[in-house]
């Protein structure tokens, strides 16, 4: 019974461990995915910014 138990043990602990592998990869995805997205965005919203002071100080000029 006790070898029985200690397998059961064993195989629970596996599943848990790589469930919790899987999740803290699944974590880690996810934060890598938002800082790449935040920094497309920030990196998006520049140029644009960029761009209109440009476009303003050519109307300027003109």
């Amino acid at each position: 019974m006790k070898t029985v138990n200690k397998i059961l043990l064993m195989i629970a602990s596996l599943i848990i461990g790589s469930l919790a592998l899987v999740g803290f990869a699944t974590l880690g995805l996810a934060v890598i995915g938002a800082a790449f997205a935040s920094i497309v965005a920030v990196s998006l919203v520049v140029a644009w910014k960029t761009r209109r002071s440009r476009d303003s100080i050519v109307g300027y000029q003109n």
